[in-house]
């Protein structure tokens, strides 16, 4: 997620805020749904690529 984000122009600084944020959130998730929101932006990731 993190080259396609740099190969996008996103800035350094904005890819890691964003990488916390997630990381965060999944931190506080069930381990069921931490693992439904790593599976759909996998997929979301297959996609763009």
């Amino acid at each position: 997620m993190e080259d396609l984000a740099k190969k996008s122009g996103i800035p350094a600084d904005a890819i890691q805020a964003q990488k916390k944020q997630f990381e965060e959130q999944i931190k506080n998730m069930s381990k069921d749904q931490a693992i439904q929101a790593c599976q759909a932006q996998s997929s979301i990731l297959g996609m763009v690529k």
